[in-house]
C-alpha cells in the first residue's frame, strides 16, 4: 500500500504526520456537505457546534459532498505525531 509505506517513511525520516483529523461545523444552515467515509460505509452532517475527529490514516479516506444550498462554514485541524 502506496499510502501506508509513504506514511512510514516519513516516521521513519522525522517528518511530522497527520494522526487524527479535526472538522468543527460552524453552522447548520445549508443543504449537502457531509463527510462521506467510503470503507466504513457512513455518511456524516454533525450538527452546529458539532466536532468530529477520526484517524488521519489511509483506513478512513473520507471526501466531503458537494453543498447543494447556503453555505458550509466549518474549520479544520490535525494532530501530528
Amino acid at each position: 500500500n502506496l499510502l501506508l509505506e509513504s506514511r512510514f517513511v516519513e516516521v521513519a525520516n522525522g517528518i511530522p504526520t497527520r494522526d487524527v483529523s479535526i472538522v468543527g461545523y460552524l453552522n447548520d444552515t445549508f443543504e449537502g456537505g457531509e463527510i462521506l467515509f467510503d470503507r466504513q460505509n457512513l455518511k456524516v452532517k454533525p450538527p452546529a457546534g458539532g466536532v468530529l475527529v477520526f484517524p488521519s490514516y489511509y483506513t478512513h479516506p473520507y471526501q466531503t459532498q458537494p453543498v447543494a444550498r447556503g453555505r458550509l462554514y466549518a474549520f479544520t485541524s490535525w494532530l501530528f505525531h
